[in-house]
């Protein structure tokens, strides 16, 4: 059962995620019978540098944090009170697209290291009370940040996180999890689309001016069921897909159509999405069920 996964953008044969009771788990030569643990305890985020498939970083709860570098493992967590480790089970990391030495992560408040992990120190205040749920830098200017929250809160930041806005998630919101951010270069630093959970709403929204309004995309048509993961494609960037409770959705228009492309995924949550632009795949993490590729 996987809560997450990521591939590496240098080489698709590596990837893997945090599985829960299990570890860390990773193949680096791309089949399914070869996967191995990296980390034990229970397997939280994972993410590769885009450029160096022997750069990556792995986590469990509490926000222990390893980071990998040419086949070395270093315990890099961040220095946060017990009560504050304690208030994060899974935390998300994410890593600046044009400096791999620069990694956020968050508890009820955001972490940034700019060294590779060797020194953090916390970046912003107590947002809105409630575990951070997702992360974005923009790949299009990295000192806009994006961060969402449990509570459904939405704050960014213009200065690569020195300072941050008050929350931006406004009534249009559904004010439940935030569960994903996504964004590319070719729509710019202000397109944004993202995911929530829950039901009794919609689930897939949209915002073109970096998070001040909202568009909802879902409209009905997808189900009623929590969304997991948001991913625009950046060599085509009309087309989003979107991974919920009930298998995997595309937008070939932005997010006025969705298709079902579900095919033969098993029933059960789809809790990751990840593009592989230079091999042309799409992976899937999901919640008991392994994980998937398919050729988009």
């Amino acid at each position: 059962m996987y809560y997450d996964m990521d591939v590496s953008q240098s080489d698709g044969r590596h990837f893997g995620g945090g599985a829960q009771d299990n570890g860390t788990l990773v193949t680096t030569k791309g089949r399914s019978g070869d996967h191995f643990e990296i980390l034990g305890g229970d397997g939280g985020w994972m993410i590769y540098d885009p450029a160096d498939v022997l750069h990556f970083y792995a986590s469990y709860y509490n926000m222990g944090i390893h980071r990998w570098r040419n086949g070395r493992s270093r315990d890099v967590s961040p220095p946060a009170p017990k009560s504050e480790t304690d208030s994060a089970w899974m935390v998300y990391i994410t890593m600046d697209p044009g400096d791999p030495k620069t990694v956020f992560t968050g508890s009820t408040r955001v972490w940034r290291t700019k060294n590779d992990g060797k020194k953090w120190r916390p970046v912003s205040p107590d947002l809105d009370g409630s575990p951070i749920s997702a992360i974005e830098i923009a790949p299009a200017d990295s000192n806009r940040v994006y961060v969402a929250t449990e509570n459904g809160g939405f704050f960014r930041s213009l200065d690569g996180g020195n300072t941050w806005s008050a929350n931006l998630a406004s009534a249009t919101l559904p004010g439940h999890t935030i569960t994903r951010i996504d964004s590319t270069a070719q729509l710019g630093v202000d397109f944004l689309f993202i995911t929530i959970a829950n039901f009794g709403h919609s689930h897939v929204f949209c915002s073109k001016d970096g998070g001040k309004t909202w568009e909802d995309v879902d409209n009905g048509q997808l189900p009623d069921v929590p969304h997991h993961a948001v991913v625009i494609r950046p060599g085509k960037p009309k087309t989003v897909y979107v991974g919920n409770d009930a298998g995997v959705f595309v937008s070939d228009d932005l997010g006025r159509t969705w298709m079902n492309m579900t095919r033969n995924l098993p029933n059960v949550m789809v809790v990751d999405l990840v593009l592989h632009e230079k091999d042309g795949t799409l992976s899937a993490a999901t919640y008991g069920r392994s994980l998937w590729r398919t050729r988009i």
